[in-house]
């Protein structure tokens, strides 16, 4: 069976939807330090404009801040998680 056909079969089940930030039960971060982690890199690149990528060290500096790995504000940042939250947008790569 299919992806297509499986979600088709759910529909009208009642089938939860995915929880989306907080609401995850998985979820480190809550929306507003997403936020906050990509306010403080677009900060930095706009001091560093020059710079081409952001540099490590800032992830680990808000993984600290907010007790999580620096893979997690890295995620965050750049939108690979927190997909959701568009403001501040996620910076690029």
């Amino acid at each position: 069976m299919g992806a297509q056909q499986s979600r088709a079969g759910r529909a009208g089940t009642g089938a939860a939807k995915a929880r989306l930030g907080a609401a995850h039960g998985m979820a480190r971060l809550t929306e507003r330090q997403a936020r906050a982690m990509r306010r403080a890199a677009w900060t930095w690149l706009e001091r560093h404009a020059d710079a081409d990528r952001l540099p490590a060290a800032l992830f680990a500096q808000q993984a600290a801040r907010y007790g999580v790995a620096p893979a997690t504000a890295r995620a965050a940042v750049h939108g690979d998680t927190w997909r959701h939250v568009t403001e501040p947008p996620p910076v690029p790569r």
